[in-house]
């Protein structure tokens, strides 16, 4: 008897974790919920934040970017989805709506040279969202961040005062599966339907735990490449002279295993919690 309400117990909480998760793509993520990854990293809100542009610039102003940051897994199996943090260059959209935009996304394995890691750019996962692909909402709206051109280090203080988190989910058929404990880079550029609004992707606390690493830049990749293949020549981010700041620069983001691996791990919490009764 007491076997069989231990085992209701557990069916229950695993489909409540199932059906909490089956609506973080609506209700976007926040950080008490589950992820995937070593770290979770929360965008840096204070005065000291800022977004970087990476933006491809379709009008050719010259800014065409791509941005590349590393995580650590923590467990194993299908990613369900991937949540950034980002801004709007002066609070401009574009047609006036934070959801006119395409992403491309991907994800490669780490390559490890010495001391330095950098993404294996010839393995990868890749995605295209469009508008209706992904949901958006207002993370916090009283704020005061900055924006840097990677390519110049140019910084403006106080660019945006709105932060936005952009929810990409997966399809089980096409996602992209981690391992445990691997190092991982995810690609970020943001195509806005309007040429002349430049999306930024929001930095990390700089002191916030597993960001030893820094992220890259390059301006090599197209949407019109049938690869979207970025070019090789990956560039530090750091932060720009004008900045209080110093050091590396790390994103904002978060990857989200498939429910299913959140349910076995709920079912592995249960049993540790038995063991440690008896």
């Amino acid at each position: 008897m007491v076997a069989t309400r231990r085992f209701w117990l557990a069916s229950t909480l695993c489909m409540a974790v199932v059906l909490t998760l089956a609506s973080f793509v609506s209700a976007g993520w926040s950080p008490d919920d589950p992820h995937g990854m070593k770290y979770a990293f929360l965008p840096d809100l204070s005065d000291l934040g800022m977004s970087v542009n990476a933006s491809f610039d379709s009008a050719g102003h010259g800014g065409r970017f791509i941005l590349f940051d590393d995580f650590l897994s923590d467990e194993p199996g299908p990613i369900a989805e991937i949540h950034l943090w980002g801004t709007w260059l002066n609070d401009v959209y574009p047609d006036n709506s934070a959801s006119n935009v395409t992403f491309l996304l991907s994800l490669h394995p780490n390559i490890q040279e010495g001391q330095d890691n950098k993404p294996d750019l010839d393995d990868y996962w890749l995605k295209t969202f469009t508008p209706s692909d992904f949901s958006v909402r207002s993370y916090d709206d009283e704020l005061s961040i900055g924006w840097m051109e990677p390519d110049t280090g140019t910084y403006q203080a106080a660019a945006s005062e709105v932060s936005w988190q952009y929810s990409f989910p997966i399809d089980p058929s096409e996602a992209f599966s981690q391992g445990y404990d691997t190092r991982y880079w995810l690609n970020v550029t943001a195509i806005p339907d309007d040429a002349d609004t430049c999306w930024g992707w929001m930095v990390t606390d700089p002191g916030a735990p597993g960001t030893e690493n820094v992220a890259l830049w390059n301006r090599e990749m197209s949407p019109w490449d049938d690869e979207h293949n970025p070019g090789e020549n990956l560039i530090y981010l750091i932060y720009p002279p004008a900045h209080q700041s110093s050091g590396p620069l790390n994103m904002a983001f978060v990857i989200v295993p498939e429910p299913t691996t959140l349910a076995m791990l709920a079912l592995g919490g249960l049993a540790i919690m038995k063991r440690q009764r008896r």
